[in-house]
């Protein structure tokens, strides 16, 4: 019993061994066909465009090809499925999310020698090192659909390496202010005029404003110098004029108050205190008194009347 499980057990890494190698012969083919991609390299900006194209070339004739792909989807983005070369029927196509799917064959006569594949377009989104890796998946059939790829097919090859880098910043033009000027060669003439009238005139040579050139002449346009002297002494005589305007003002607003001052004690005096008690006598015999100088004055005057009026007779 153990020689018969022994024998058994034998048997069985015999058949494993035999398997292995068949099934590593399977996966990279007989190698009479390969993989190329196109371009495997460069550089690009953002914003550009990589356009990467996918052929096989094959020694025997070739019925079907699979092209199996991953990219960085943060830095490329596929811009639709691929364009068909030379295999006219397309079994998959697909190309989103970082991975790019495309099986293509034909239905008459296989094809050999150097055929294109497709053409897959990406528009450059970031910056950095952008790998293309082959999947396993990837195969080339021959007319007996058997795989006849070689190490290209393998999962992990390389299909392409690009460098990707942000676009250049276009340089700033200097703009030119409303206040700047622009120098004038060549026997020109620069002429600047003040609110005052007067002008500056630059003869013959290179001038800018504000430069001194030895040519230059300077006149003054008398009559609006006159004039504007004018207009400055009218404002200066209503500026000077209005310090006695206002003093005559304040003048009057005192007297106003004093005066209503007056009749405010005035009445007060005459409502309040001139009945009081211990005033109203004192102003009694005042009246008493101004009453008696009165009939003695008026006295006086009648004897002069008739002493007059004697002389006269």
């Amino acid at each position: 019993m153990k020689q018969f499980l022994l024998k058994s057990f034998v048997s069985l890494l015999a058949i494993g061994a035999m398997l292995v190698p068949a099934t590593a012969t399977a996966a990279t083919g007989t190698g009479a066909a390969s993989l190329h991609f196109s371009p495997a390299s460069g550089s690009y900006t953002v914003g550009s465009t990589v356009t990467l194209t996918i052929t096989e070339n094959s020694s025997t004739p070739v019925a079907a090809v699979e092209a199996d792909l991953t990219y960085p989807a943060n830095l490329l983005q596929c811009n639709g499925p691929a364009s068909l070369g030379a295999f006219a029927t397309s079994y998959q196509n697909t190309c989103s999310g970082g991975s790019i799917s495309l099986a293509v064959g034909v239905q008459g006569t296989p094809v050999s020698g150097s055929q294109t594949v497709g053409t897959i377009s990406f528009t450059v989104i970031g910056s950095g090192s952008a790998a293309l890796k082959v999947v396993a998946s990837s195969e080339i059939d021959d007319a007996t659909t058997a795989n006849v790829c070689d190490a290209t097919c393998a999962g992990g090859a390389s299909a392409a390496n690009y460098t990707l880098a942000a676009a250049a910043t276009p340089p700033s033009s200097p703009t030119t202010g409303s206040g700047s000027t622009s120098p004038t060669t060549g026997g020109s003439k620069t002429t600047t005029s003040t609110n005052t009238g007067s002008k500056t005139s630059a003869g013959t040579g290179t001038s800018a404003t504000g430069s001194t050139n030895p040519g230059s002449t300077a006149a003054t346009d008398t009559p609006t110098t006159s004039a504007t002297s004018s207009t400055k002494k009218q404002s200066e005589k209503k500026t000077a004029s209005k310090p006695k305007h206002i003093k005559s003002h304040r003048t009057g607003l005192v007297t106003s108050s004093l005066a209503a001052l007056v009749v405010v004690l005035a009445g007060v005096y005459w409502l309040v205190i001139r009945k009081r008690t211990e005033v109203a006598p004192a102003v009694a015999a005042y009246k008493l008194a101004g009453s008696g100088k009165s009939k003695a004055t008026a006295k006086s005057k009648a004897s002069s009347k008739s002493a007059t009026t004697k002389k006269s007779k």
